[in-house]
C-alpha cells in the first residue's frame, strides 16, 4: 500500500476518488497496488545532464571583480536514440587573497584542469575509449595538482598571498567523480 500526495485539494471533492482524503490543504490518494516495477534500467537511453551557472559578487563587494570562476560543459554524442557517452565536467573555483589576485588564481586554476581533463580524460572517452575508475581518478589528481603547481608559480611571480579554492565533478555515463 502507498501513500501519495497532492500539492492541493481541488476545489470539487466530487472528482476526487474514493480512496482518497484530505487533510491540512492537501490531498493523499491511498494505492493499495504497488507502483508497477520500470522494465528498463534507470538510465537505458543515457544520462542526461542539464546544469545552470552564475556568479555575484555579493553586496560587499559590489565594486570589486569577483574572485569565483565556474566551468561547466556537458558533451552528449547519439547513437541510435542512446545517449553514448554522456560526459559533464563541472568546475567551481573561489579565489582567495582579495587585492592580492584571488580571481587570476581561480581563473588560472580552472584554465589547467580544464586542459588537463580534456586532453586526458574527455577527449579519449568522446573518441570510444573507457578508462578505468584509477585512471578517471588518477587523472583528476594530476589536473588538480597540475593547477595547484600554476598559481603557486603566478603566486611567486607577481600577488604571494593568492589562492583558490576547487571543487569538481566529472560525470561519465552513470559515474560521477567528485
Amino acid at each position: 500500500t502507498c501513500l501519495l500526495e497532492e500539492s492541493h485539494v481541488p476545489q470539487d471533492m466530487a472528482t476526487v476518488p474514493p480512496n482518497a482524503f484530505a487533510w491540512e490543504n492537501r490531498l493523499y490518494v491511498i494505492q493499495f497496488e504497488p507502483p508497477p516495477t520500470p522494465t528498463q534500467t534507470p538510465f537505458a537511453r543515457g544520462v542526461h545532464l542539464t546544469f545552470g551557472c552564475a556568479s555575484d559578487a555579493g553586496l560587499v563587494r559590489a565594486d570589486t571583480p569577483d574572485e569565483d570562476s565556474v566551468f561547466a560543459a556537458v558533451f552528449t554524442a547519439i547513437y541510435e536514440s542512446v545517449a553514448q557517452p554522456t560526459l559533464g565536467l563541472f568546475i567551481v573555483a573561489d579565489g582567495i587573497g582579495g587585492a592580492e589576485a584571488g580571481h587570476i588564481a581561480s581563473k588560472a586554476g580552472v584554465q589547467t584542469v580544464v586542459a588537463q581533463l580534456m586532453q586526458n580524460v574527455i577527449a579519449p572517452v568522446l573518441a570510444g575509449e573507457t578508462p578505468s575508475d584509477e585512471a578517471v581518478r588518477d587523472a583528476i589528481q594530476t589536473a588538480i595538482q597540475a593547477a595547484n603547481e600554476k598559481v603557486y608559480e603566478i603566486a611567486q611571480a607577481t600577488h604571494p598571498e593568492m589562492g583558490t579554492t576547487m571543487t569538481l565533478a566529472l560525470v561519465i555515463n552513470d559515474s560521477a567523480y567528485v
